[in-house]
């Protein structure tokens, strides 16, 4: 889901994903690579999250710079292993909340 932050007006994708290999096993500490995108396919964000010991990961992605002023469309998420996926993102209701664990993009 995506929401605005009501003390800086930027969009942020609020997110929880895990990871698992071949096995269905979780991955702990495996590096993700975030990536926001706008309606039109276009890179609004990039970042990285770290898995904890369960394998997964819980937090609020925030583009910086002109990209944090487009609502995200769509996340692509990948790891070391070459394995990745993308999630369409929605808005959420309420649309303006605060952010409960944000995690900024460089």
């Amino acid at each position: 889901m995506s929401y605005i932050d009501p003390g800086t007006g930027s969009y942020y994708v609020e997110l929880t994903l895990c990871v698992t290999d071949a096995g269905n096993q979780p991955v702990p500490g495996d590096t993700t690579t975030i990536s926001l995108l706008d309606g039109t396919g276009s890179p609004l964000g990039t970042t990285h999250a770290a898995t904890d010991t369960h394998g997964c990961f819980s937090g609020d992605v925030q583009p910086i710079g002109a990209g944090s002023n487009v609502q995200p469309a769509s996340v692509t998420i990948s790891d070391s292993s070459g394995g990745s996926t993308t999630l369409t993102v929605l808005l959420g209701a309420p649309l303006v909340r605060p952010p409960r664990n944000p995690l900024p993009t460089p």
